[in-house]
C-alpha cells in the first residue's frame, strides 16, 4: 500500500488532523456499497447528507476518496487506503469495548 503522501489529487491542505470515528464509519458504509443511494437507506439518512458527509471528509483530508461517474462511485487510491486504515481502526475499537466489558 503506498504511504498515504503517495496520493495524487490533492484539493487542499488537510484542515483538521482529527477524524471523527462517526464519519469514518459512514465513509465505510459509503466505500463498501459504492453507491451513495444505497449507503444513504443503510445509515438512515438522505443521500444528499451522504453526499455531503463524503466532500466533507474530502476536504478535511485534502484528497479525493471517490471517483464519481454515472454509474456510482469509484475509490482512488487515497479511498483504497483510507479503507483498510478505517476497518482496522473499527476492528480495534470494536475489541477495546468488548475487552472493557
Amino acid at each position: 500500500m503506498p504511504s498515504p503522501t503517495a496520493f495524487k489529487h490533492k484539493l487542499v491542505t488537510p484542515s483538521d488532523p482529527h477524524l471523527d470515528l462517526r464519519v469514518l464509519s459512514q465513509f465505510l458504509v459509503v466505500a463498501d456499497t459504492l453507491n451513495m443511494t444505497m449507503a444513504a437507506r443503510r445509515m438512515g439518512v438522505s443521500t444528499p447528507a451522504v453526499s455531503q458527509i463524503v466532500l466533507r471528509l474530502e476536504n478535511q483530508l485534502g484528497t479525493l476518496l471517490f471517483e464519481r461517474n454515472p454509474h456510482g462511485l469509484r475509490l482512488t487510491p487515497a479511498g483504497q487506503f483510507l479503507r483498510e486504515r478505517v476497518r482496522r481502526v473499527i476492528e480495534w475499537e470494536t475489541a477495546t469495548v468488548e475487552d472493557l466489558a
